[in-house]
């Protein structure tokens, strides 16, 4: 018989659709349609408008349902509208992409919208790739549903009175929020939740709290729309639409239209971006080996340089596994690190590196001895190869330093950057001693004393100290001034003033970066130490992030934060004179040898002060206190990009800020344009948008430094707790790390949904192939093949349920040309013979074939290590041919593969599986691999671990999916071993199923522990039945009345019952175990060999 060609079916879901469709006959739906719908050959997705509302109803329902409706027919998408809760069945969920719901609300007291089987299938929808939008109080719904709390992101707790407010846009590229202000002003009832969403979804704006605070709570980065992967689907909220006219605002409309298609898988975007648990720490580095790191430079080539005070230049040979580091270079500077600041503070590369190879040190002299000046040296050297040539110094600058005056080497700071026209920036401290101030203004013009005025470097024009330099490297190793600096050399006649100086009133800016795209250097600066605020010398400390477009002068020791003066405070008589003044500066200490009349002091984009004085919490109330600020990197993506690790779309442009003492990293967004408003202060271009969060759970000790690589990852520097007595030696907590986006859970895409190991080379059938046909399976052109279409259909609570379900599906196929009405009644007869969906009889007439069981090693583990052979005889006298042993690369109970595979061959028994740990997979594959040949296994499996997240294993999915195909082609399947903690639902989601949805059967086997899936309250055969043909391999360890471990066939697990659903499950061995053998492991393992042979099923 000729087959007839199979017609090409574009939409995802078509033939299920046209399956459903003929049962969506419920009479409360409306369905929106056009004249220009019926001439689009096919809407791009479908969607449900779903209001049902058992408490307080909004009056913007209908204007949100007409809005809807509206943007499909300008957009080409079909829209379903009901309050009908009816609809709320696989088959009538299944022809929408999303469901939407719009203001629905509900309480458990007044009823919740929908009943126990209408939230499993809607959570099957979500779990098949199906998406969710939800509008405003829709976070006012199902209350008492975790798994529902989790889909929508938080749970509504209260709200103020309606009044304007401003959002802050913070995913500029999302399709929800690309194209609205940074600043967005509306009015709304803004909610307050139960528990802040941050850190679990993705945030795209947030509500600015610092206009009107009253009635808001939750801390200032109040969430207002987000997004995630839930579950394998996607999830869009918006707080947003209390009021029917928002659903008239063209940016509302706009923010709801591409949250709708986000949602519908009709347009891109990074929804992990600020999950936390999308983020991976890696050590490249340990505490044991860093003695004060201070600054680093990751490579083009992946290799990491940085540099301690002491002297040492060090290189990280990151991409290696594990990473190792050699010393590149030692400047020997013998210094007195323990109470000073001096040594090695700087480091950078040349834009040009690779091909030059040039680094750029900022250091100051070795040990002289008096009255011999010291000096800080700004260097260039060439790295070769791994080597820093010593000998191929280029000192560009030159300048001298106080040292063991007072204690003025304490303030050295020390940073180096580089912008995109080659010019390098230095920053330098004020070398001046802030311990004999009291903590406020160290001015002390007293003879003798210049080391402790900061007017002598901070405020002096023609000192460079307290400074940050701006050169122009050339290449003989000289270097040239570039115009727009601050001074030109000249001013007042002469000699007054050093040209090479960009910015100036600094106390110890310790880090510096440029953001490239806005031609801007971002400086962090250090405060003094006050408490207190007094009168009569000046403010309590303050700290600063300053963000600087042009050259100026930032205050210090006259100004600090947003120009709060100091006082003119005379050491010598102990008086105080008036308040310095910020916009005309004057030095006049006899410590000065620059200008007098200085530039106006600028103002920090953000400054804040220790939790005692408060200064800065009510402009910036997402930083909560702090005095040891450091300024990080800006991220610059790049779409080009091939790497796996690199940070997403959302932080390009994003400042990396962190807190020395506060032990945090946050992001600084600023406004890119003016934003006009006529209820709040204006904004301008260039002023803060936003702080927030970044890792706040990844735990760091002293964050210091942090670089984005070559490949888009962040590589920091944590201090550790060295500082201070110890310093330079050992820095206890220490590292120094790279933080990689590794991603969240992927949303179960079309081809994803259709993955269910069924060829189109195949032929239909059924169960485990006794009820086959000759009808190819079918490719039915958009990756779902017959098989495919029918299966999605499953779980089948019993055999009719199934046989009417292939009914329905081969219904339509026929109708549709796609089966002759002859290959329908073969697969129908097919459908009838099989056991899908019967619960599988103990016939008591079969037993496990001896040649398919095996013991888990792990059982004789106390003996395996000293005694191999004489274990391994034992087990085969008692009948095993098969075993399982576990560890890692050429390492099992301390014998390589290769040497204990022949003890185990010896001893008449194969190795059909072996186990190994999840790093020797994702690491060392290659070993993997030949070890599994060594033993001649056709299984590698691991276990996860029981902190993990669905995030987590969705990961692991992927991992396990991509290891998989590479096995494959080995002749190896991985498999994945559960414990209990699998079962354990984390907002209605089980780990397990999570694994076993989002794997490609073809690649990947579970090896089903039945003692772990019992102790876990689960039915390993209501597992078989839902996931059929998954379980290669058993672990049949049984389970006492008490919960301990028992030898097979001693305990209270039904053995027969499961294994007459062996066929069903796809079982290929059956590995006994006991974790806890009595009285040893091969006597427990003989017994459980033996009772298992017993068992008839």
């Amino acid at each position: 018989m000729d087959r007839r060609a199979v017609p090409r079916i574009t939409n995802r879901w078509a033939p299920v659709a046209r399956v459903a469709a003929a049962l969506l006959a419920v009479p409360l739906l409306s369905v929106a349609s056009s004249p220009a719908q019926a001439q689009a050959a096919q809407p791009r997705f479908t969607v449900l408008v779903f209001s049902k509302v058992t408490n307080v109803a909004h009056d913007s329902i209908p204007a949100g349902v007409a809005a809807i409706k509206q943007l499909g027919r300008q957009h080409n998408f079909a829209v379903t509208a009901t309050t009908d809760a009816h609809v709320f069945t696989d088959k009538r969920l299944r022809p929408y992409d999303a469901v939407i719901f719009n203001n629905t609300n509900s309480t458990p007291e007044k009823g919740n919208l929908l009943n126990a089987e209408q939230r499993a299938a809607f959570q099957r929808f979500i779990q098949g790739g199906g998406g969710f939008a939800g509008l405003h109080s829709a976070t006012a719904s199902e209350r008492d549903w975790g798994w529902y709390a989790g889909l929508v992101g938080a749970t509504f707790d209260n709200h103020p009175t309606p009044r304007a407010g401003r959002i802050e846009v913070l995913d500029r590229v999302h399709p929800s929020t690309r194209g609205l202000p940074q600043l967005w002003e509306r009015t709304e009832e803004w909610y307050n939740w139960q528990a802040a969403p941050n850190g679990n979804v993705h945030v795209l704006t947030e509500l600015r709290t610092t206009d009107n605070p009253e009635g808001l709570t939750g801390g200032p980065e109040h969430a207002h729309s987000w997004c995630q992967v839930y579950d394998g689907g996607r999830s869009w909220y918006t707080a947003s639409g209390h009021d029917g006219s928002a659903f008239a605002e063209p940016l509302f409309r706009q923010h709801l239209l591409g949250g709708i298609e986000w949602a519908a898988g009709a347009a891109g975007g990074d929804c992990g971006a600020t999950e936390w648990g999308n983020f991976r720490k890696t050590t490249l580095e340990g505490d044991t080996n860093l003695a004060d790191p201070f600054e680093l430079a990751p490579l083009p080539d992946g290799r990491v340089l940085y540099v301690q005070r002491t002297g040492q230049i060090k290189l990280i040979h990151a991409t290696q596994n594990p990473p190792t580091t050699t010393l590149a270079g030692d400047l020997r500077l013998q210094l007195d690190t323990k109470q000073h600041s001096d040594g090695l503070v700087g480091l950078t590369i040349d834009n040009d590196f690779a091909d030059n190879g040039w680094v750029y040190l900022l250091y100051t002299d070795p040990m002289v001895p008096a009255p011999e000046q010291a000096h800080f040296n700004l260097s260039r050297f060439t790295l070769v190869g791994d080597t820093l040539d010593m000998a191929s110094e280029k000192r560009l600058l030159r300048f001298p330093v106080w040292r063991n005056e007072l204690r003025a080497n304490v303030h050295m700071a020390g940073s180096l950057t580089m912008d995109d026209d080659g010019n390098l920036y230095a920053a330098t401290g004020d070398n001046t001693d802030p311990f004999v101030q009291q903590g406020y203004s160290p001015i002390d013009e007293r003879p003798g004393q210049r080391a402790a005025d900061a007017q002598a470097t901070s405020a002096n024009t023609n000192d460079l100290r307290g400074k940050i330099i701006r050169i122009h490297p050339e290449d003989d190793g000289t270097y040239t001034v570039p115009d727009g600096n601050l001074f030109t050399g000249a001013e007042d006649g002469g000699g007054k003033t050093r040209p090479e100086i960009y910015a100036m009133g600094f106390r110890n800016p310790f880090r510096i970066a440029y953001d490239e795209a806005a031609d801007a250097l971002l400086v962090a600066d250090y405060g003094p130490d006050a408490t207190v605020t007094n009168p009569q010398r000046g403010p309590a400390g303050m700290v600063e992030q300053n963000r600087i477009t042009r050259a100026g002068n930032y205050g210090w020791p006259y100004c600090i934060g947003p120009n709060i003066p100091y006082v003119d405070y005379d050491f010598a008589t102990g008086q105080s004179g008036e308040a310095f003044n910020c916009a005309a500066p004057v030095n006049d200490s006899p410590h000065n040898t620059g200008l007098r009349n200085l530039p106006a002091a600028q103002t920090p984009l953000i400054w804040y002060g220790n939790a005692r004085q408060g200064w800065g919490r009510d402009e910036f109330p997402e930083i909560p206190a702090g005095g040891a600020p450091m300024a990080g990197a800006v991220y610059e993506y790049d779409a080009t990009l091939d790497s796996a690790t690199k940070f997403p779309e959302y932080y390009d442009g994003k400042w990396f800020i962190s807190e020395y003492g506060g032990n945090w990293y946050k992001t600084v967004s600023v406004l890119e344009r003016d934003a006009p408003s006529a209820a709040f202060p204006p904004a301008r271009a260039g002023d803060l948008l936003s702080i927030n969060s970044f890792v706040p759970t990844m735990g760091f000790t002293a964050p210091f430094d942090a670089e984005f690589g070559a490949d888009g990852s962040l590589y920091v520097i944590d201090f550790g707790s060295g500082s201070g007595v110890g310093r330079g030696s050992h820095n206890r907590g220490s590292g120094i790390y790279r933080i990689d986006y590794v991603g969240g859970p992927a949303a179960t895409t079309p081809r994803d949904r259709c993955m269910w190991g069924y060829s189109p080379a195949s032929t239909v059938s059924f169960g485990a192939g006794r009820a086959h046909t000759d009808v190819p399976n079918d490719d039915l052109g958009d990756g779902c093949t017959i098989m495919d279409v029918i299966w999605h259909e499953a779980p089948f609570r019993n055999h009719d349920l199934f046989v009417e379900a292939v009914g329905e599906v081969t219904r339509e196929l026929r109708d549709a040309g796609t089966i002759t009405p002859e290959e329908r009644s073969q697969i129908m007869s097919a459908a009838n013979r099989s056991e899908i969906g019967n619960t599988a009889p103990v016939t008591r007439n079969r037993t496990v074939p001896n040649n398919h069981i095996g013991l888990v090693l792990y059982t004789v583990r106390a003996t395996m290590p000293a005694a191999p052979e004489a274990t391994l005889a034992a087990l085969s006298d008692c009948g095993f041919r098969n075993a399982e042993p576990s560890g890692s690369v050429n390492n099992y109970y301390g014998k390589s593969a290769t040497d204990l595979a022949p003890r185990v061959a010896g001893a008449g028994m194969s190795v059909p599986s072996t186990g190994v740990s999840q790093s020797n997979l994702e690491n060392n594959l290659d070993g993997v691999i030949a070890d599994a040949k060594a033993f001649g296994a056709r299984y590698v499996r691991i276990s996860g671990s029981g902190s993990w997240r669905p995030a987590d294993y969705a990961k692991l999915a992927r991992t396990l999916n991509s290891v998989g195909a590479k096995l494959k082609q080995a002749g190896i399947t991985v498999a994945y071993h559960n414990h209990g903690f699998e079962f354990t639902e984390q907002n209605g989601v089980r780990g397990y199923d999570v694994l076993l949805r989002e794997t490609d059967p073809r690649l990947v086997a579970m090896e089903l522990d039945l003692y772990w899936a019992a102790s876990a309250g689960v039915d390993p055969v209501d597992l078989i039945k839902r996931y059929p043909g998954r379980f290669s391999l058993f672990h049949v360890k049984d389970m006492a009345a008490d919960g301990s471990f028992a030898d097979v066939g001693e305990g209270t697990i039904n053995f027969s019952r499961i294994f007459a659903h062996s066929e069903m499950a796809g079982v290929d061995y059956y590995f006994t175990e006991n974790d806890s053998p009595k009285p040893d492991g091969v006597s427990s393992a003989c017994d459980s060999y033996s009772n298992l042979r017993k068992i008839r099923y």
